[in-house]
């Protein structure tokens, strides 16, 4: 489970920007019509989607950036798209990218976070775990409690929409889209 984890981006000067993942979306390998792959399966857009568990996955939605971490074995196109964090590493640099100085609007969405992270096409395919990615997973030392997680339908899609596949953590102010608590 990524909510609760540390995403560190390192930028062109060394400094790190990131924060706690706060809100996720699955796309799954089978029968999931929002998923990329869904239509036309693998394609040289969606070929990172389809490589081993750990792998960045970047698309874009609009003019927007945005990251998936493929989530199953090679073949099997799944991910976990990010959808918010809570920044906490570098905020400085975050508002200059974002050209903002309202923290709650920094990474309040997936390509929000991809701008202000700094993540652009140059990660996609690369594995999360090479030492040499200048992205960073770090887990939480323990999982996030299950009662402190709601579970909803995906916001920002127009297929699928019936798929409870969105996860954040309840009551967090820097959570993207609709925010039913219960």
């Amino acid at each position: 489970m990524l909510l609760g984890a540390l995403i560190l981006c390192k930028s062109e000067n060394g400094e790190h920007t990131g924060g706690l993942v706060i809100e996720t979306e699955a796309y799954m390998a089978e029968g999931d019509p929002a998923a990329h792959h869904f239509k036309r399966g693998r394609t040289k857009a969606t070929a990172a989607k389809f490589m081993k568990a750990g792998t960045i996955y970047i698309h874009r939605i609009h003019r927007h950036f945005c990251m998936d971490i493929v989530s199953q074995d090679l073949g099997v196109p799944s991910s976990i798209l990010i959808r918010s964090l809570e920044p906490t590493h570098g905020i400085r640099e975050m508002k200059h990218r974002r050209n903002t100085d309202e923290i709650k609007n920094l990474t309040s969405g997936p390509g929000k976070l991809c701008q202000a992270l700094g993540i652009d096409s140059r990660l996609n395919g690369q594995d999360i775990l090479d030492p040499a990615c200048e992205l960073e997973i770090l887990l939480p030392n323990a999982p996030v409690h299950a009662s402190a997680i709601v579970q909803s339908q995906r916001v920002g899609v127009s297929s699928g929409t019936d798929l409870e596949l969105r996860f954040f953590l309840k009551k967090n102010p820097y959570v993207s889209g609709p925010k039913k608590q219960d």
